[in-house]
């Protein structure tokens, strides 16, 4: 996964701020106004309605639309109530997953805390965590959720959950020795990352990032930025479905046009046309397919005029 930079504050090197002071109030407002408010911007959430629109988009469904109509023409009601029902449950099934999906990165935002402790003209005071800012001398102790990326400078017996960003289960105990910026999540234990929760101990840390330039603001924002592409499987299995759609449908064609023209037979005929390719494709569906499709794929009987 890719990293957010680690824009360290050095404490030594940084003059407007001290362990045992922090920033002044003044100070701390200007680098605010630098740097933004310590927020994780998200994506505007698609309503509802585009959501469960965008699952009817797909041959297969376009397929047993187009059967569904047909059938209803032919005042075949149930066969055409059933595949109706087939198209709503699988639209059901897939706007439920989506929208999951969507409360998911709603949840990513709010894993920020809502307040925090912070040191300012030598006192501790308790500000929005969106008003933290680069250098701010950030206070933790077990039970806070960090609010903000940051670099150790004190620990005592101090235990972070990481597992939102790392997967790691187990606490991991914080240290002042330094580490590689580069290094893996999991591995830099002179930092705080945004989001992780205080299991045990206390700590006092430079604010090194806020907002987007955290390791959460980069999950948000790669997880924004990623488009949905079809798997390689899923792309064939698209392209099988159109060759066999247009396959039957010729092949049908040609069946209708010889038997009408032998039998004189419209209705009929007009019947074998709507049943034989849809028989046809169903039985050259993929496995899978049929699983996905379990009411399609048997609903359809055969013409009356066979």
């Amino acid at each position: 996964m890719q990293q957010a930079t680690i824009n360290s504050v050095p404490p030594l090197t940084d003059s407007a701020t001290s362990p045992t002071t922090g920033l002044t109030e003044a100070e701390a407002q200007r680098r605010l106004s630098i740097y933004g408010p310590n927020t994780v911007e998200t994506a505007v959430q698609e309503s509802w309605a585009r959501v469960l629109l965008r699952q009817f988009k797909s041959m297969i469904v376009a397929v047993l639309g187009g059967a569904a109509v047909f059938s209803f023409a032919f005042q075949d009601f149930a066969e055409g109530y059933a595949i109706l029902a087939v198209i709503l449950i699988n639209a059901l099934i897939g706007f439920w997953l989506e929208w999951n999906a969507q409360a998911s990165m709603i949840a990513l935002r709010r894993m920020g805390a809502t307040s925090a402790r912070v040191l300012r003209d030598g006192q501790v005071r308790a500000i929005p965590a969106d008003d933290i800012t680069m250098g701010d001398v950030l206070l933790v102790e077990a039970g806070e959720v960090v609010a903000a990326d940051a670099q150790l400078f004190d620990a005592q017996q101090l235990q972070v959950n990481e597992s939102a960003l790392t997967g790691e289960s187990m606490p991991v105990s914080k240290q002042l020795e330094p580490t590689d910026p580069a290094a893996h999540l999991a591995e830099q234990t002179n930092h705080l990352f945004k989001g992780t929760a205080v299991v045990n101990g206390t700590g006092r840390a430079f604010v090194t990032g806020v907002g987007g330039k955290t390791q959460l603001g980069t999950i948000a924002q790669l997880v924004q930025e990623a488009k949905h592409t079809a798997t390689p499987l899923e792309a064939k299995l698209n392209k099988l479905a159109r060759q066999l759609v247009f396959i039957t449908f010729g092949l049908a064609t040609l069946f209708v046009v010889g038997g009408c023209w032998k039998e004189n037979r419209f209705m009929c005929c007009s019947k074998r046309l709507l049943c034989w390719p849809w028989q046809l494709f169903r039985r050259a569906c993929p496995l899978w397919l049929r699983w996905r499709w379990p009411m399609a794929c048997c609903v359809w009987p055969s013409a009356k005029c066979w």
